[in-house]
């Protein structure tokens, strides 16, 4: 009975000492603290933002610049040469075509060489004779060369910008060229337009008409 007795006492001491060096391995090891991997949310950091003082900016740089935009200006030049000798040259400028209402001002006017009659008469033959003369608000022009021309002048329209050629003389070359200028803020937008096979396209249809 004894013997019996002994041998749980000695299960009951391993039993024990097994006990006792689990729990100092497991004391040894510290315990991980749970990682958490959720990011803070915007409503929390929205909490935490502090407003700065006007004084502060006021010594800061900075701020923002709103782009107006597409902005496009054109500037259409009409020159008209007799003989290689400039006679007149029409220019209308429009500072903004994205503005372009009436009461936007438009420069528009017509520009005479003083000697063009001269050097036109000395290119040419004696009896020709080169004459270019305003009419209307100045943006309209007629230029006569030889002999024989009869321009009576008509109520023309304030806003006309067109150029007149009489020629009676053989022989003469007349060089009439348009020379558009456009400039612009944007040259992607510009070429997302497509703006140079416009006015291309533009001016074709408009000389097709003539």
């Amino acid at each position: 009975m004894h013997r019996f007795k002994g041998k749980w006492i000695a299960s009951g001491l391993m039993l024990g000492w097994l006990y006792g060096v689990a729990s100092m391995g497991a004391a040894a090891e510290p315990e991980s603290a749970p990682v958490s991997t959720s990011l803070p949310s915007e409503s929390s950091l929205r909490h935490e933002w502090v407003a700065v003082d006007d004084s502060t900016l006021g010594e800061m740089r900075g701020g923002f610049d709103i782009a107006p935009g597409l902005k496009v200006s054109f500037g259409i030049e009409r020159l008209v040469n007799l003989n290689g000798v400039l006679q007149t040259a029409t220019r209308i400028e429009v500072p903004d075509a994205g503005k372009l209402i009436q009461s936007q001002p438009i420069s528009a006017g017509t520009t005479l060489p003083p000697n063009a009659s001269a050097a036109a008469s000395t290119a040419a033959s004696a009896a020709a004779q080169s004459i270019p003369v305003n009419l209307g608000g100045g943006a309209t022009a007629l230029v006569q060369n030889g002999v024989g021309n009869v321009a009576v002048p008509g109520p023309l329209p304030p806003d006309s910008a067109a150029t007149f050629i009489q020629n009676s003389a053989s022989h003469q070359t007349i060089q009439s060229m348009t020379v558009i200028n456009a400039t612009t803020n944007s040259l992607e937008l510009l070429k997302g337009a497509n703006l140079q096979s416009t006015l291309v396209d533009a001016l074709t249809q408009s000389a097709a008409t003539r």
